[in-house]
């Protein structure tokens, strides 16, 4: 999971990094295209690390979970929006957000798991 996710954050750094340069449309797509497929590893593997701890409550963590994402990506795109940021940049900023938040919360997660199974 770690490992896809580093890829995702590296992927929608660069595709950041596309948009603020104003690069062709065709390399914005194409990175789009790439960062999807890392999505596509991360995804169903964090749904299971996250249902894990619940496995009597699954449907309910499973809809926080759903909420969850569907609020944090119209949060940002609501700020940045207001902030009348490049349209193509909303998106590869929130993408880039999430995904390094993403990361920080896997990384975090697997260091508390350690530090309880030491206890």
């Amino acid at each position: 999971l770690r490992v896809y996710l580093t890829l995702q954050v590296c992927m929608a750094l660069i595709l950041v990094a596309l948009t603020v340069t104003s690069a062709p449309v065709s390399f914005i797509i194409g990175g789009l295209a790439v960062l999807v497929m890392f999505f596509a590893g991360t995804q169903a593997n964090a749904v299971t690390e996250a249902l894990r701890s619940f496995p009597h409550l699954a449907g309910t963590a499973s809809a926080a979970l759903g909420v969850g994402q569907f609020v944090f990506g119209a949060v940002i795109s609501i700020v940045l929006a207001q902030a009348r940021v490049y349209p193509p940049l909303i998106m590869a900023a929130t993408m880039a957000a999430a995904s390094v938040m993403a990361l920080v919360v896997a990384v975090m997660g697997a260091k508390s798991l350690v530090d309880a199974g030491s206890h």
